[in-house]
């Protein structure tokens, strides 16, 4: 049972006390009120309830509120929990919620999205992690952030050596905290989400850009600078800024990627990525039993990702994720030579190769790891003297050369496996500066005239 309780204003300010010792003053705090007696701008609302739990009595305080109202509508819930008999006085910090949160939604997150949640849960842990899960408040999160953005500061100016917490990245750890929160309320653990009023940038991913002539003359020009200062080719070509994060090759690049890895044993696999545009998890997760060789097309049904546990097999990105990809003539050549030279490998390997229906794998039949296989491509890419782009980015550029070469638009949605048409147009598809220039000409070529301008 509980008493009546009251709601009272209280502060974090301390004194030191004849003993020597630092408290807290609370409600004592000379702070919380005006000369004429209103309540001051300082502090915050709180309460305090007397419950009765095994016979015992105890007195259980909860602070952190903006308002007076916010603190009663708390006080009396907390009240009518202890009359039904739920036990109040037990409070889990955030940290603890959120291991505990975890812990239950291994089997119903993605490994690759739970594995994440793992990452930002340990950050927040850092910030709000011992603050009781039912007194956090919007400002505990405004102060992480305001944190963030401090730090991303201190690495621009090269105090610290760190990667720059965007403000996708933000948007990615607010998120999460939002899922853990919507749990906690639905239990009845606190009263409201404060993930869902924090405001933060909007998180708009960069714009992708195409390494046009004038761009990659730009970062060339960049790169000899450097190394006229006393930098190594490769700390120049690392070092040397582009226009954006997100960069699309030209025809051209990707022709001359393809003529630089074309003995590799991985060709089939590097064409397929710059001409179909497969993620990197998913071309390879591919198996043999995919292909329809008959109408040329694979189907895809899984995806590779790394984990701290290893490398794993998972379900595709999204339900428009699964889907069936026309290879075309070229691809399908190449997969038959693959898959001879694959039955070569197996013959060589002997019993220590590891048999399994993976189309892409290493020399020895083991799945390759999506992480150094992005590794390899900066490799082989820098190999070539090619401008710089990530692996993923190849998607980009093989979207960008779909709707170069003539594909309408619903058919590069869907070979992307895209749900929205709208994020296959805005987000990965960039005009490239001859396609963009036809266009120009030929809509004024379709308007009839009389009489030539020029």
């Amino acid at each position: 049972m509980a008493g009546t309780g009251y709601v009272h204003r209280r502060c974090g300010c301390t004194e030191v006390g004849p003993d020597g010792k630092r408290r807290q003053l609370g409600q004592k705090c000379p702070k919380l009120k005006r000369p004429n007696g209103n309540w001051a701008n300082h502090g915050t609302w709180a309460f305090s309830l007397g419950v009765t739990v095994a016979g015992k009595r105890k007195n259980v305080t909860r602070s952190g509120f903006s308002t007076k109202d916010e603190a009663q509508a708390a006080l009396d819930e907390l009240r009518a929990k202890a009359n039904r008999g739920v036990v109040v006085t037990e409070r889990q910090t955030v940290a603890e919620y959120m291991e505990t949160w975890l812990k239950g939604k291994a089997h119903e997150l993605k490994g690759n999205t739970h594995d994440h949640y793992t990452r930002y849960s340990v950050r927040w842990g850092l910030y709000i992690g011992r603050v009781k899960l039912d007194d956090l408040r919007v400002h505990h999160l405004t102060a992480a952030f305001e944190h963030i953005e401090e730090r991303n500061e201190e690495i621009r100016r090269g105090k610290i050596k760190a990667r720059v917490t965007g403000p996708s990245a933000m948007q990615r750890m607010r998120a999460m905290l939002r899922s853990c929160l919507s749990d906690a309320l639905r239990e009845g653990l606190v009263t409201v989400n404060v993930a869902k009023l924090v405001k933060l940038p909007s998180g708009k991913p960069p714009k992708a850009l195409v390494w046009t002539k004038a761009r990659e003359k730009a970062w060339r020009d960049a790169i000899a600078k450097l190394i006229e200062e006393g930098r190594t080719p490769r700390q120049a070509r690392r070092e040397a800024p582009t226009p954006s994060t997100v960069m699309v090759w030209r025809a051209d690049h990707l022709g001359a990627f393809l003529d630089a890895v074309e003995g590799d044993r991985l060709y089939a696999l590097w064409h397929i990525l710059g001409t179909r545009g497969l993620r990197r998890g998913e071309s390879l997760g591919l198996d043999w039993p995919d292909i329809d060789w008959d109408n040329k097309a694979v189907t895809i049904e899984s995806q590779l990702v790394h984990s701290p546990s290893g490398v794993i097999e998972d379900t595709p990105k999204s339900d428009a994720g699964d889907r069936t990809v026309a290879l075309g003539t070229t691809n399908d050549s190449l997969l038959k030579a693959y898959r001879a030279a694959q039955k070569r490998e197996r013959l060589e390997w002997g019993e220590a190769y590891t048999k399994t229906d993976r189309i892409f794998t290493r020399e020895d039949g083991r799945d390759l790891d999506p992480n150094q296989f992005t590794k390899l491509f900066k490799r082989l890419a820098a190999a070539a003297d090619l401008p710089p782009i990530r692996l993923h980015d190849v998607r980009h550029t093989a979207g960008s050369l779909m709707i170069a070469s003539g594909s309408d638009p619903k058919t590069v949605q869907e070979t992307l496996g895209h749900a929205d048409m709208k994020l296959t147009m805005e987000v990965y598809v960039s005009m490239f500066e001859d396609v963009a220039q036809t266009s120009a000409d030929n809509v004024t070529a379709f308007i009839p005239r009389t009489r030539k301008s020029v």
